[in-house]
């Protein structure tokens, strides 16, 4: 039998011992609790793979933290986007896309001011006006991208060629002198663009001091004088026989085209083939001059967060966003995965940037591009039947554009134009 005070001495090591054991517990059940899992999707498999590396190193620094990234194929993603918010359950943050801003508009979380506040967002090039909404912003720019010349260093060489051309009419020149032609069949072409005159056409029309939409948003600017310009320029480029057809492509990769239109993504592919030596230009203009504009310019929007994301889960995404957007180097990794420029222009010094001569040269060429913002896939699929017109139809260039702005009339009437800031960001002398 205990004494009295063994007793009282057991009892009270029991009781502390339960103590103990129940602390234990709830420590262990807290601590599950503070655990957050977030999940983030995407459509690019590569970039996931970035941003999962990114994650686990975020996790180590916060281990209540786990992130998920996951490749969603592109032709589904937005839609699955939307089933999973109309269904009250969304990815903690999605990578956004320009072509599909008006479709989430009124359904994304803005960034906290305290975490992205907005006067420290100057040095964003493409963060403008035009992204700010009732002082509030739910896009995050991270790259910009435009279209620029490749051309084949042998072919160049070969022709004798001096330096690259600045204008228009000396681009047509050298592209006659580089086509090469077997019994009336194109062989090698000078400059091939006729493939990609659905992209080509916005840059003359911004070129000539034209617009893609008028001011109240109510209906296209395409058949206009500068628009008629722009399109004039192209068809004398057709007529010129120095471009492959839709019907006949000529592959620059191979050596078939001597000068190619293409935007600075394509850097990407063309470093990965072997013995192919080619280099880039800017986009020519009629006198040479950077003004009124000298191309469009298209932006990679980084991670949007859903409206309806539980308030916990949101404040975390938010955290980890401001850690991984604060990061230089990761910037610079993932704008040269995707062949963009950083939009931070104190990066254009970076030494990645500085010896890619695709991403020097769009620097150079960045400040005097048009944003449009929006560039919604109807244009680019009426604007592509416009292509289809004058290149396999032989439809006559200025009715295929009289066509075209007929088509982007009847759509704006039943569709208004979302999100367009090209008067914002329209460059100025």
């Amino acid at each position: 039998m205990l004494r009295r005070g063994c007793w009282r001495t057991a009892l009270a090591r029991g009781l502390a011992t339960g103590l103990l054991l129940s602390g234990m517990l709830w420590s262990a059940q807290d601590a599950e609790a503070r655990k957050v899992t977030l999940e983030g999707w995407d459509y690019v498999k590569e970039r996931v793979d970035l941003y999962q590396k990114k994650a686990d190193e975020y996790h180590k620094l916060h281990p209540d933290v786990e992130i998920k990234f996951t490749t969603v194929p592109f032709g589904e993603y937005f839609s699955k986007i939307l089933t999973s918010m109309a269904g009250g359950s969304p990815p903690d943050m999605f990578i956004h896309h320009p072509s599909q801003v008006s479709s989430f508009e009124g359904m994304l979380s803005p960034f906290p001011k305290d975490l992205f506040p907005l006067d420290k967002m100057d040095d964003n090039l493409a963060f403008t006006a035009g992204f700010v909404v009732n002082g509030e912003f739910y896009l995050y720019p991270v790259g910009l991208l435009s279209a620029l010349v490749f051309y084949n260093k042998d072919l160049w060489e070969e022709a004798g060629m001096g330096n690259v051309p600045q204008t228009w009419a000396e681009l047509r020149t050298a592209a006659r002198k580089l086509t090469q032609k077997d019994g009336g069949v194109l062989k090698v072409a000078g400059f091939s663009f006729a493939k990609e005159i659905k992209y080509l056409w916005p840059d003359l029309n911004y070129q000539m001091g034209g617009y893609l939409f008028n001011e109240k948003k109510t209906g296209v600017t395409w058949d206009t004088p500068e628009g008629q310009k722009a399109i004039d320029l192209i068809d004398a480029m057709l007529r010129d026989g120095i471009s492959d057809l839709p019907n006949h492509l000529l592959d620059f990769a191979a050596g078939k085209a001597a000068m190619e239109y293409g935007w600075g993504w394509k850097r990407v592919g063309y470093s990965k083939v072997k013995g192919l030596r080619w280099d880039v230009f800017q986009l020519p203009t009629t006198d040479g001059d950077n003004f009124p504009a000298r191309a469009r310019s298209a932006v990679a929007l980084g991670f949007s967060v859903p409206y309806n994301v539980p308030a916990a889960d949101k404040a975390e995404t938010f955290k980890f966003l401001q850690w991984l957007y604060s990061s230089d180097d990761f910037l610079v990794q993932l704008n040269e995965l995707m062949g963009t420029v950083p939009t931070r222009r104190s990066l254009w010094s970076h030494s990645t940037i500085l010896k890619d001569n695709v991403f020097r040269t769009t620097v150079k060429q960045l400040p005097y591009t048009v944003l449009p913002g929006e560039f919604p896939s109807w244009v680019e699929s009426i604007l592509d039947e416009m292509q289809t017109a004058i290149t396999v139809k032989g439809v006559a260039a200025r009715l295929a554009l009289k066509q075209a702005q007929e088509k982007g009339d009847a759509w704006l009437k039943k569709e208004p134009a979302g999100w367009v800031i090209e008067r914002v960001t329209r460059p100025r002398k």
